[in-house]
């Protein structure tokens, strides 16, 4: 497992614990606290089985993105600090952002497509024309989201270039991933699904 995905996983279960904290009524400080010790208990191997809470779960899924890190770093520092840095239309338009190329490749994968996205991935010149393009219309309409990709992926392209870490050399790898796609999805859902309820309560009245 790369130890980039293992952080990613240990900070995902230090966010989901953080927030359990906040259902529950807890202090921040101890929501806090329970989270870091949770997070570092899912690190090391469980003697019997001789794997981790974090491998487990790696081995249900795949390897998180870059884009992912970037996203669980954003919400571990909210939990910590308390300041959200991607508003509630940034967060909108973020997922709608990952939506269109996420279709794409997994429409393409299916074999529903004439052209092998995924191969793309291997050329930095014609798929990073293509983020480029897509960081430059997210601008016009949200700035923190530009700027959160344009980040996240400029990141990506170096790691692609330099090759550290053992990560994959396709960028779609480093900029995409499926538990990121699922989470577009859903966060669509559920803000059509609120606006609908919202115009149903207007209707009615």
């Amino acid at each position: 497992m790369p130890w980039l995905t293992g952080f990613g996983l240990a900070l995902a279960i230090f966010c989901l614990v953080c927030r359990l904290a906040q259902a529950l009524r807890l202090a921040r400080g101890y929501g806090i606290a329970l989270g870091v010790f949770c997070a570092l208990c899912s690190l090391p191997p469980i003697p019997t089985v001789n794997v981790s809470i974090v491998g487990f779960v790696y081995a249900l899924s795949s390897n998180l993105s870059l884009s992912s890190l970037f996203l669980l770093l954003l919400a571990a520092l909210h939990q910590i600090g308390g300041v959200r840095v991607l508003a509630a239309k940034d967060r909108l338009w973020l997922a709608l952002a990952l939506i269109v190329p996420g279709m794409t490749l997994y429409l393409s994968a299916l074999g529903l497509l004439p052209v092998d996205v995924y191969r793309l991935g291997f050329s930095p010149f014609v798929f990073g024309c293509g983020m480029a393009a897509t960081v430059a219309l997210l601008l016009a309409c949200s700035w923190r989201v530009g700027l959160f990709l344009c980040c996240s992926w400029a990141f990506a392209m170096l790691l692609h270039l330099i090759a550290p870490f053992g990560l994959s050399t396709n960028l779609w790898d480093q900029v995409l991933d499926f538990w990121l796609f699922c989470w577009a999805m859903v966060h669509c859902l559920l803000h059509l699904a609120s606006g609908l309820r919202r115009r149903a309560g207007v209707g009615s009245d």
